[in-house]
């Protein structure tokens, strides 16, 4: 939420690149993360 709040705050990007960016860090990274250090698992 405060990268949200911060992008739509403080730059001048498009609607669009700002979630696409909070959709990257979010979600992506954090899945990307999770699969090749098979952190969490058995």
């Amino acid at each position: 939420m405060a990268l949200l709040f911060g992008l739509f705050e403080f730059t001048d990007l498009p609607v669009e690149i700002v979630y696409g960016i909070v959709f990257g860090v979010g979600v992506v990274i954090p899945g990307l993360l999770l699969q090749y250090t098979d952190y969490g698992s058995d």
